[in-house]
């Protein structure tokens, strides 16, 4: 690049960008960071739910066999549909999609008055339950790792940009700025002698 003061100048906005650009970027880090640490906090509690309501599920499953002949609970349970009416929904933050699953209907017992029990029925509410908290542990653990990716490539910018553009354009902007006051100084110099020549 030539040491002109309109160069100077161009690399003097290039050094506000890059340093705009690493603040930005430190900013968003920070943001996901924050973002992630929430989400971690929740995985842990949503995990001993889903746990404890699989063991409740469970055994409710065991005590409705109980009120039921050989046979007859198998026949109940095939009337229950596996199809989930879900739907997903990615929320950006700070440029990062994080999935929401969205239940658009409420839970209904499928089963007739006559052949179900209260057992049976407590039973198929607290897998919905667990199964409810599946999906928003898979939603926590998909969050994260997006979090974390979009953590990773903010900082590897930010890196970048602290540890490579940054120092190019300082160097660049010294470079010029003594090419040019050498410059100005010989102008100078000339300047006088000239002054001088003329004097004699």
């Amino acid at each position: 690049m030539l040491p002109t003061k309109r160069n100077l100048q161009i690399t003097k906005r290039g050094l506000i960008l890059a340093n705009q650009a690493h603040d930005l970027l430190d900013k968003k880090h920070k943001v996901l960071l924050r973002e992630f640490n929430l989400i971690e906090n929740n995985i842990i509690q949503v995990k001993n739910q889903l746990n404890a309501s699989i063991k409740r599920a469970k055994s409710l499953i065991i005590k409705a066999r109980l009120h039921h002949k050989n046979g007859e609970l198998e026949n109940i349970l095939a009337k229950v549909t596996t199809e989930t009416d879900l739907q997903v929904v990615l929320i950006g933050i700070m440029g990062v999609l994080i999935p929401k699953i969205q239940k658009s209907s409420e839970t209904k017992i499928p089963f007739e008055i006559f052949e179900s029990t209260s057992a049976l029925d407590e039973a198929f509410l607290e897998w919905q339950r667990a199964k409810a908290l599946l999906y928003r542990l898979a939603e926590i653990e998909n969050s994260m790792k997006r979090l974390e990716i979009g953590m990773k490539k903010a900082q590897k910018r930010a890196a970048g940009l602290k540890n490579i553009i940054i120092p190019v354009y300082e160097t660049r902007i010294k470079y010029i700025a003594e090419q040019l006051e050498e410059r100005e100084r010989d102008d100078l110099a000339r300047i006088k002698l000239l002054y001088y020549s003329h004097l004699n």
